[in-house]
């Protein structure tokens, strides 16, 4: 990844069941996401987070509307970090049932998967904070139509 500033595009995914949602923890700092990637040149965002999902955890989804897309501007390692996130809700393509007692199993040993219930959101450091909070007052999912933007203005930047 390139050291220069530049702006990443993230496909993201919420797949839900009941008040929980699926969750990435980072094993080595404990901090959560939603599963989901960094969206390739040339590559729709839709087919970027089926294809992280298949890489994370060899889930095949079916990608449905677009329910978010927020930005956020954050320092990580000492590194100014701009972010616009694009989330999607999606549904696994199986045939069976899968709910919160199903286990999802990691590809990848950096991260591993949890479902999180909505109402212990206030208390989870889900990452990036603005899509956290948007998680948090959304009191339903997956969202109908519609796509709503959210912005953070970053570290040290003032409100205007």
């Amino acid at each position: 990844m390139s050291k220069e500033p530049h702006i990443e595009f993230i496909a993201r995914g919420v797949l839900s069941r009941g008040n929980s949602i699926l969750a990435c923890r980072n094993v080595a700092k404990g901090y959560y996401y939603l599963p989901g990637g960094h969206v390739e040149f040339g590559e729709a965002p839709a087919a970027a987070v089926a294809r992280e999902l298949m890489e994370e955890c060899g889930m095949a989804v079916k990608v449905l509307e677009c329910m978010l897309v927020c930005e956020a501007r954050f320092e990580q390692g000492g590194r100014p970090r701009h972010e616009v996130n694009i989330v999607f809700h999606v549904e696994p393509t199986i045939a069976h049932p899968l709910s919160v007692e199903t286990q999802v199993t990691s590809l990848e040993p950096e991260i591993a998967f949890e479902w999180i219930d909505l109402a212990r959101l206030i208390e989870v450091d889900l990452r990036p904070d603005v899509l956290r909070a948007w998680l948090i007052s959304a009191e339903r999912l997956p969202v109908g139509p519609g796509i709503d933007w959210l912005s953070h203005p970053g570290p040290g930047a003032g409100i205007q």
